[in-house]
């Protein structure tokens, strides 16, 4: 790919056309290499955010090839996955009640402490 930054002097429409027509093959050739970048990025983009949640995957890269092979076999199959779908969401929604739980009894507690630290107040006021 050539670059030209130099301004081009355009005298006539002639040369005004052919520039026109150059800078539309370059705008084209331009297209194709982003959209060959955009279609690597997409075919390498989970690849590329687990290995920089795990940056030390790589030395070990049969176990996890293996790994994602049984993973993407089972996902494959309609059982296991609403299997795994309904353990996941189980395990979410234990998690959102044991968080509201908490959440809620220290909101609860704030409030006890408050009533009970306010000095001088009784049910009569």
């Amino acid at each position: 790919m050539t670059k030209t930054n130099s301004p081009i002097a355009i005298t006539d429409l002639d040369s005004l056309l052919r520039e026109k027509a150059r800078l539309r093959r370059r705008c084209r050739r331009m297209e194709r290499e982003l959209s060959g970048r955009f279609d690597h990025l997409k075919s390498h983009a989970g690849a590329m955010a687990f290995q920089s949640v795990f940056p030390g995957v790589g030395q070990h890269r049969q176990f996890w090839s293996l790994a994602t092979h049984a993973v993407k076999a089972a996902w494959r199959n309609d059982g296991i996955r609403n299997v795994l779908l309904s353990m996941v969401l189980t395990f979410l929604e234990f998690l959102g009640v044991r968080w509201g739980t908490r959440v809620i009894n220290r909101y609860l507690s704030k409030i006890k402490t408050r009533k009970q630290s306010s000095p001088g107040k009784t049910e009569a006021d």
